[in-house]
């Protein structure tokens, strides 16, 4: 590699987000958060958040955190340990609906994914992860016969062909996106689909590789590889209408658009983006927007003020965390498009410690946390009292 090259890696790795700061997590709503962390802990380098997982029939919840590994990870303590982190919250006296939380995950997920031999929208629904030994993925996904959807694309800023690979977590409403430049195994199968669109940050994947060839490891404690998050992808049965979403009521920054998809931001350092990737059709039993609908319905029954009320799907979020920074001008501007769009009565809600979820259109939320100097008295997070039934507006 030539010595230039080099330099410019290293300088796009010191870019990339601080620890605590930026896109830190993804978390999911599921029946089974213990089998979730054990598949996890099996398939990919992670560690549990210290104190968890937690099985507690005193606290109403199953609940497990994962710090993935990046190779730069030094210890799990606290949210701010590392760059990313994945939560599985099993509330499991929170209201979900007609639908059970099994249900969501074989009804609407089990009946869209199938056995991954062919694509669907919701593979669209997923957390990315970059990683430099794609193969050993494969690898040890083959050897347990886990099912996964790979595919080749082209990566847009560089040209390179990357290869890709979609998994299903354990029985969990969670699809992974693995993907990498180089895949011995995936290149030798004359079947191998290749996918039209770029995948992943349409910002390319440059800062990501620098970010783990700068690491000081490269494989964590269970021995697989290490990954690097890259983003967060939705299935978007309107691009058009997540986009204004994104860029009016969150003031989030677009890094770049087309008809079929959209890729956004908060900040300028944000190198992990979100994607809103078209598409509706689907083999399952739900299309997104009769999902869409299910998931808005149960939140304006049970979410009926900022700070009253909940359900179980409202634990899916993403978290963005803007620390020491006012957070204000971004719930006002949640609060003020929801008003002024009554096609969309999303639902907002406080909580304490200076914590904003806002839901989009698509049902998902986005946990916003800073300073909130005049935050409502929006509670704690209380799994045995808020949101379950019989009154999920309690």
């Amino acid at each position: 590699m030539a010595m230039a090259r080099v330099v410019a890696l290293l300088a796009l790795a010191t870019q990339t987000q601080a620890k605590g700061s930026g896109f830190g997590k993804s978390t999911y709503a599921m029946s089974d958060p213990l089998g979730w962390g054990t598949w996890m802990a099996t398939y990919l380098p992670t560690q549990p958040l210290d104190g968890f997982p937690v099985n507690s029939t005193d606290q109403c919840v199953e609940w497990a955190k994962l710090c993935i590994d990046d190779g730069h990870l030094e210890n799990c303590e606290s949210v701010s340990s590392s760059t990313f982190q994945m939560h599985a919250v099993g509330a499991y006296d929170r209201d979900s609906g007609d639908l059970s939380m099994a249900d969501v995950e074989t009804k609407v997920y089990g009946s869209a994914l199938g056995d991954f031999s062919k694509f669907d929208v919701y593979m669209e629904n997923n957390v990315g992860l970059l990683t430099q030994d794609l193969d050993a993925y494969v690898a040890a996904f083959d050897a347990a016969a886990v099912p996964y959807y790979a595919t080749s694309f082209t990566e847009p800023s560089s040209s390179t062909t990357y290869y890709s690979v979609l998994v299903r977590a354990h029985t969990a409403p969670v699809v992974l996106e693995i993907m990498g430049s180089a895949s011995s195994l995936l290149a030798a199968r004359g079947d191998l689909p290749a996918h039209g669109a770029p995948r992943g940050p349409r910002a390319g994947l440059a800062a990501f590789e620098a970010r783990l060839s700068a690491a000081p490891r490269t494989v964590g404690a269970n021995g697989m590889p290490v990954v690097t998050f890259t983003h967060k992808s939705f299935a978007s049965p309107d691009v058009a209408r997540d986009k204004a979403y994104w860029t009016t009521a969150m003031q989030g920054r677009e890094v770049a658009s087309t008809d079929d998809a959209f890729a956004g931001a908060f900040l300028a350092k944000d190198n992990a983006e979100m994607l809103f990737v078209s598409g509706n059709a689907t083999q399952g039993d739900y299309t997104l927007l009769e999902w869409e609908a299910y998931q808005n319905a149960l939140h304006a029954r049970c979410i009926v003020s900022s700070t009253k009320g909940f359900d179980r799907l409202a634990d899916g979020h993403v978290g963005h965390s803007f620390p020491g920074t006012d957070i204000t001008s971004y719930t006002e501007t949640v609060k003020n498009w929801t008003a002024t769009h009554p096609k969309y009565p999303l639902a907002y809600r406080y909580f304490a410690h200076g914590l904003f979820y806002a839901y989009m259109p698509n049902g998902w939320g986005m946990q916003l946390s800073g300073k909130l100097p005049d935050n409502p008295k929006g509670g704690g997070y209380d799994f045995c009292k808020v949101g379950v039934v019989p009154d999920c507006t309690a």
